[in-house]
């Protein structure tokens, strides 16, 4: 259950046929599961995001992604590694591959953070996730960290990427004789960020091909 949270949080873009408003703003994404407390900050201009890992190490992690120039960049800073700056290649999107999930978009309203939200239900044959989706907006925050992974077979990873389009509120994890798992969107402002949000100054910057050779990769 702890892995298929920590999936969820580093995999959680979109297009539409109807008219959708572009996100700015600040989102806050919480595992709801005491056993596995995490949080994931979000702060999203009209061309940047910027990705926060609030942990309580003593190591603070920030990535910056530009889809536009192909690049995100990790900022790591703390006792071991200190204000050190990595810049990856962004991959090409990937066709989604068959997921084996059902998708149901129900009649089901809520709303969320005052967000007007539909159920949707996904399941196979041996899981079941529910779904609550602001179909207002056109950014995903699960498939900015889409350019981070490094798999090309996670069946989860394509279905909250590709297959749910909008700003996926909450996913539970329903699956019967497992221990119950979920994420949340627990706060949302739609305020421009500050540009130091999206700084890279005082970091060490270096490439990921010069760090792997450096260590030997």
């Amino acid at each position: 259950m702890k892995n298929f949270i920590l999936l969820l949080s580093l995999i959680f873009v979109s297009t539409f046929g109807f008219a959708q408003s572009p996100f700015v703003g600040h989102i806050e994404l919480e595992s709801q599961d005491p056993s596995n407390e995490m949080k994931l900050l979000f702060s999203v201009n009209d061309s940047l995001t910027s990705l926060k890992l609030n942990s309580k190490g003593k190591t603070d992690i920030r990535v910056i992604i530009n889809p536009k120039q192909k690049k995100f960049t990790t900022l790591v800073n703390g006792a071991e590694i200190n204000r050190l700056g990595i810049v990856s290649p962004i991959k090409d999107q990937r066709t989604p591959q068959e997921s084996g999930f059902t998708i149901e978009k129900t009649n089901e309203k809520r709303k969320i953070l005052d967000y007007d939200c539909t159920r949707y239900k996904v399941f196979n044959e041996t899981d079941t996730l529910e779904a609550w989706i602001a179909d207002q907006f056109d950014y995903n925050p699960l498939s900015v960290l889409l350019y981070m992974s490094e798999k090309d077979d996670n069946n989860i990873l394509q279905l909250l990427t590709n297959d749910l389009h909008g700003l996926i509120m909450q996913v539970d994890y329903l699956t019967e004789k497992k221990e119950p798992a979920s994420l949340k969107i627990t706060h949302i402002d739609e305020i421009v960020p500050d540009e130091a949000d999206f700084s890279t100054e005082g970091y060490n910057i270096i490439g990921i091909e010069k760090l792997q050779k450096a260590f030997g990769n």
